[in-house]
């Protein structure tokens, strides 16, 4: 399991599904909005993130029963508000898909920023956050989904 995975169940008490779908949300919004060049150092120093992408709400398809067509359908709204865009009515609802509440957010973006400036560096994170300005909304809890 995924050491930010791991540390979200721990920390916040969350399911390891609702755990690696809201890590796999903030990923694939990664994927989308930083340079190739700073995406694949994301990729190299960070374990199965292509695994959980494959669990985010945006992922989710008819192979999964009603239940993941809902996801898709939700991924795909999302995306048209702004989910892969980095604002953070978009990223709050694809974490809220993932099943985690807003009171939950502050920490679960909190500890995802830290994860990422530990395992990439602070330049990477910076982009990041320069690309997702919705992150520093939900880490400091005032944007809801």
């Amino acid at each position: 399991m995924n050491d930010f995975v791991k540390q979200a169940v721990s920390k916040l008490g969350l399911d390891v599904e609702t755990a690696q779908s809201g890590a796999g949300a903030l990923f694939k919004a990664a994927r989308n909005n930083l340079s190739s060049e700073d995406y694949a150092k994301l990729s190299e120093n960070v374990e199965d993130v292509d695994g959980l992408i494959a669990k985010s709400p945006q992922e989710g398809g008819a192979d999964e029963g009603i239940g993941g067509m809902a996801k898709g359908l939700l991924g795909k709204a999302t995306e048209a508000l702004g989910g892969d865009k980095g604002g953070s009515l978009g990223i709050g609802a694809l974490l809220g898909a993932a099943g985690i509440s807003t009171d939950q957010m502050p920490g679960f973006v909190n500890m995802f920023i830290d994860y990422i400036r530990d395992k990439v560096g602070s330049d990477v994170a910076g982009n990041l956050l320069s690309k997702m300005s919705g992150l520093l909304d939900l880490k400091a809890g005032e944007a809801t989904t």
